[in-house]
């Protein structure tokens, strides 16, 4: 078995509309003998599957698995079925800069026994994801649980180098059947009341369309989030200490375009999250 400098893993879930831009930003920059791209397809109902088969026989480096799972299960997945050392995190429905092969290239030269966390993308040594156990089955904040895991041990980086050059927001994601967006959503709540990433009062009263339908939905999410947060070690993002996070900050010798932070929001000692997350909840609320 040839193994590769690095794994490229991810999800995907109805992304046929900018898949093959997310897919030529990864090939024009490496060549397919460099990596690996391992990608856990949430049975997609559009043409996300047949687009990975079509580029997986052109360059023979794809490895498509089909699996009906959150988010978290599919990219525990997809790093399970990788091989190489080094492991590069990536959303499907992301456009790549430049700067994310740059980024890539510095770390597998530089070799750092800490995973990097960039706007648009993380990179982590193979052992310290199997250190912490992987990823939580999770549907939102699945990356915020394993950075701040890897926190907690001093291995990792924030650089707020921004990766990305385009892309839509995994928020906007529809299915055809209104029962499965439903449950969808139902579980981004949820998900982010584990995580303390929304407040319950605050959020319902910035909802613009059925208070009673709101209300419903969002109190079985966090009712039931409280009672598993009793038996789930989970990481309560309200107790992150900012500064903490702000001294693993760091910046590298690669010349481009440089945010605040590493992404978008550090109050992660607020009840409420950072304004672009919450908003681009409400508008996923109200779109469906």
């Amino acid at each position: 078995m040839v193994v590769m400098q690095f794994a490229v893993c991810t999800t995907s879930y109805n992304s046929g509309d900018i898949l093959e831009a997310h897919l030529r930003s990864i090939y024009t920059q490496f060549s397919p003998r460099q990596f690996e791209y391992v990608v856990v397809d949430n049975c997609s109902e559009d043409a996300t599957a047949s687009t990975y088969e079509r580029w997986g026989k052109e360059y023979g480096n794809i490895t498509l698995v089909r699996k009906k799972c959150w988010r978290g299960k599919g990219r525990q997945l997809a790093f399970q079925a990788s091989n190489a050392e080094t492991v590069v995190q990536v959303d499907c429905d992301m456009v790549f800069n430049t700067q994310w092969g740059d980024a890539i290239r510095w770390f597998l030269k530089t070799k750092p026994d800490f995973a990097l966390v960039l706007r648009g993308c993380a990179i982590y040594p193979k052992h310290l994801i199997e250190e912490i156990g992987g990823w939580r089955n999770l549907q939102q904040g699945e990356d915020l649980d394993v950075y701040f895991k890897l926190l907690k041990r001093g291995k990792v980086k924030f650089c707020p180098l921004i990766v990305t050059s385009g892309g839509k927001s995994f928020w906007r994601t529809k299915s055809k059947s209104h029962l499965k967006n439903y449950i969808r959503l139902w579980r981004d709540a949820h998900d982010a009341f584990l995580l303390g990433r929304l407040k319950f009062w605050e959020t319902l009263r910035q909802i613009e369309y059925s208070k009673t339908l709101a209300f419903f939905g969002m109190f079985t999410a966090c009712s039931v989030a409280t009672f598993r947060r009793l038996y789930w070690d989970v990481i309560d993002i309200r107790k992150i200490d900012d500064e903490e996070v702000r001294r693993n900050h760091m910046c590298m010798d690669i010349k481009g375009e440089y945010g605040d932070y590493c992404f978008p929001g550090l109050e992660f000692n607020q009840s409420v999250p950072p304004k672009k997350v919450l908003n681009a909840l409400l508008e996923k609320v109200k779109s469906h």
